[in-house]
C-alpha cells in the first residue's frame, strides 16, 4: 500500500483545479523482505511493471506464481509454482488481463494543478502529455519562477508542481 503525504505551500501560478497527487512508480511483485534483502545484498530488483497513479500493465503467465491459484498434477520433479491455473483476479472470460492505464478528463479551458511525485525505487520517469505544454511551478515545495516545457524528469523522491492549460484542446 502507497500513498502521498501531501504538504501544501507556496505556487507561483495560478489554477482553476488541484487534482490529487498522481504517484508514478516501479513495481516488485517479489514479497517486500525479499526484495529488500536483494537490495542490501547491491543488486536493486527489476521492475515487474511501472504505475502512474496506482494503474499499470503487466504481462500475466502461468509461470508466474502470483497469476497462480490451482495447482493441476505437476510432472515429477517440477515445482508446483510453475504448473497452475491463472488466478481468477488475473483472468476474465478465459482472456488474461494485462492492467489498466491511468487517464484523467480535462475541461477545455481550465487550468490543472497537477502534483506528480516519484515513489520508484530504482525508476526515473519522463512525464509528458501528448500535445501539450505544461508549465512547472514548484519543484519540492520550493516555489520558482514559472517556466513550460512538453516534458519533464522526475527523479526519485522527486515531486513537481505544474499547471496544465487545456485551452488548447
Amino acid at each position: 500500500m502507497m500513498a502521498p503525504l501531501t504538504i501544501y505551500g507556496p505556487t507561483s501560478a495560478n489554477y482553476d483545479e488541484a487534482d490529487m497527487p498522481i504517484i508514478m512508480n516501479d513495481w516488485v511483485h517479489e514479497n517486500t523482505s525479499l526484495a529488500f534483502k536483494q537490495e542490501l545484498g547491491g543488486g536493486v530488483p527489476l521492475a515487474d511493471s511501472l504505475l502512474l497513479g496506482g494503474h499499470g500493465n503487466y504481462k500475466c503467465s502461468d509461470l508466474d506464481p502470483d497469476c497462480c491459484s490451482q495447482c493441476r498434477n505437476c510432472a515429477p520433479g517440477v515445482d508446483s509454482e510453475f504448473c497452475c491455473n491463472p488466478n481468477p483476479l488475473c483472468t476474465q472470460g478465459g482472456k488474461q488481463l494485462t492492467g489498466s492505464t491511468y487517464t484523467k478528463t480535462f475541461v477545455k479551458g481550465k487550468r490543472y494543478l497537477m502534483k506528480l511525485i516519484n515513489g520508484s525505487a530504482a525508476a526515473m520517469f519522463i512525464f509528458s502529455i501528448d500535445g501539450h505544454d505544461l508549465e512547472v511551478v514548484q519543484t519540492d515545495l520550493v516555489p520558482i519562477v514559472p517556466f513550460k516545457t512538453d516534458s519533464l524528469f522526475i527523479g526519485i523522491g522527486e515531486s513537481y508542481r505544474q499547471g496544465s492549460d487545456s485551452a488548447d484542446d
